[in-house]
This record gives structure tokens, C-alpha cells and sequence, in this order.
């Protein structure tokens, strides 16, 4: 059990880094913003969800 844990561990860490070395070796840039910057503090659930 413990093994197997540390095997699925490992594993996942691999995987992360496989995933931030292709972020930094991309020649996108990461868009940590969107397009619409309007937020809705007021009104209902439906009316958030629509804008």
C-alpha cells in the first residue's frame, strides 16, 4: 500500500513537471486575465450568470 502511494506520488510529480517545462519552453504567454473585467456584486444567480 505504501509503495503503490509512492509510486502514484512520483507519478504525479513527474507529470507536474512535465507540465511546467512545457509552459516555460512555450512561446505563448500564460493570459492570467480575462477580457471582460465587469464583475456583478449585486442581483440575483441568473443575472450573474448571464453577464
Amino acid at each position: 500500500m505504501k509503495r503503490n502511494l509512492n509510486q502514484k506520488l512520483i507519478n504525479l510529480i513527474e507529470y507536474y513537471n512535465l507540465i511546467n517545462a512545457n509552459f516555460l519552453l512555450s512561446n505563448r504567454s500564460l493570459k492570467r486575465t480575462t477580457e471582460n473585467t465587469t464583475l456583478a456584486f449585486s442581483g440575483n444567480k441568473q443575472e450573474k450568470l448571464t453577464k
